[in-house]
């Protein structure tokens, strides 16, 4: 009886539904909790005699919050985005690997490097660099379907910051998947050549951004239809 009646309630709540709506609700009382510090740079300070942190619990990190060098907010966003089947420690695995090829090109690229000038120049930091490219391939605009009169109109809308981000990272990851496809290399090799380039402001990823921005050209005399 105990067991059917687990099963029962195992088979009522299997389906999970994803909210959004946002938050009203937090189980830190202002009162009593601050924020995490989550920057290395700001750990190592001092903290005044009137900082909050002094006098009130910190709240629980999250996971892709950690003051740690190793750990990147974008590359683990990149991670989450790039993750097919939940397999995320392999494509964490993929990521991480991109990022390394990353470092010996530019490695490469500083001994073959033959002033001091053109040493300064290349950025050694594969970390830097994911986050320059995933910046330069934020699209600023996005086209929405708005419906007036019974026809609907492809209708340019700005984008908030953390959509463009996962925007950028959807298009790269859509190139990617395509290039692999095409057997062009690993899916390492293939990452790390998109950021490079990305961080130059070139390759396709760079392009798909450039043509969403001109489909939003040319579309803009629908701008009036947002409201």
């Amino acid at each position: 009886m105990l067991a059917s009646c687990f099963r029962a309630a195992f088979s009522a709540n299997s389906v999970r539904f994803l909210s959004t709506s946002a938050v009203h609700f937090d189980r830190y009382d202002p009162k009593l909790f601050t924020d995490p510090t989550v920057s290395i740079d700001a750990l190592s300070e001092p903290l005044e005699l009137d900082d909050p942190r002094n006098f009130l619990f910190i709240k629980a990190l999250k996971s892709d919050q950690s003051p740690v060098f190793y750990r990147d907010h974008v590359v683990d966003k990149l991670v989450r985005v790039f993750m097919k089947d939940g397999k995320k420690e392999i494509t964490r695995s993929i990521v991480l690997s991109a990022l390394e090829i990353v470092k010996r090109r530019q490695y490469k690229a500083w001994l073959r490097a033959k002033t001091d000038e053109e040493k300064e120049q290349i950025e050694l930091d594969a970390f830097a660099i994911a986050n320059k490219a995933l910046l330069n391939c934020r699209p600023l605009m996005k086209l929405l379907g708005v419906t007036r009169g019974g026809t609907t109109y492809k209708v340019p809308f700005p984008i908030p910051e953390a959509e463009a981000e996962f925007r950028a990272m959807k298009m790269m990851r859509d190139i990617c998947r395509q290039k692999a496809r095409k057997g062009e290399t690993s899916s390492a090799d293939i990452l790390a050549t998109e950021l490079l380039a990305a961080s130059k402001n070139e390759g396709l990823t760079i392009q798909a951004k450039q043509e969403l921005h001109k489909l939003c050209e040319a579309n803009r005399a629908y701008a009036h239809y947002r409201t």
